[in-house]
């Protein structure tokens, strides 16, 4: 199994063989020890595509994206899409690898506008279609 954007591999089965890629040197250093791991980003693998890693891999191997439910508890960035106004606390930046990898400024460039679309309601109008399930902050789970 290849783990792109594997944190500090707390969602790795342990009953198959798991490869992480993972940018952030922290992330890395919370891994259980003998778990394999390469320092990367997506893009930097050699593969364009999904469809691309599964022919690569030969044979039966199967590449399923696995999506993140709506109502997911946990605060990696994707499961805060259905949670937006999380993004705007600094512990939950804080605790997110990612957002150290961004030049000066854009972080706070990205709350400033995170914050006027969820005020405006644009957020809410850009993903209505979404299918994560968008729930209100108060319905929202700390």
């Amino acid at each position: 199994m290849l783990n792109v954007g594997a944190g500090a591999g707390s969602y790795e089965p342990e009953d198959r063989y798991v490869l992480a890629v993972e940018p952030s040197a922290a992330m890395r250093a919370q891994r259980p020890r003998g778990r394999p791991e390469l320092e990367g980003t997506r893009d930097s693998l050699p593969f364009s595509a999904i469809a691309r890693i599964s022919e690569a891999l030969g044979g039966d191997t199967e590449v399923e994206p696995v999506p993140v439910p709506g109502d997911c508890t946990d605060r990696f960035q994707v499961a805060l899409h259905a949670r937006p106004e999380q993004f705007l606390d600094p512990r939950v930046r804080s605790a997110q690898s990612a957002w150290r990898f961004l030049p000066p400024g854009v972080e706070e460039r990205f709350v400033s506008a995170l914050a006027g679309d969820l005020a405006s309601g644009a957020w809410d109008s850009a993903t209505a279609t979404s299918a994560c399930g968008r729930r209100s902050p108060a319905s929202s789970v700390w």
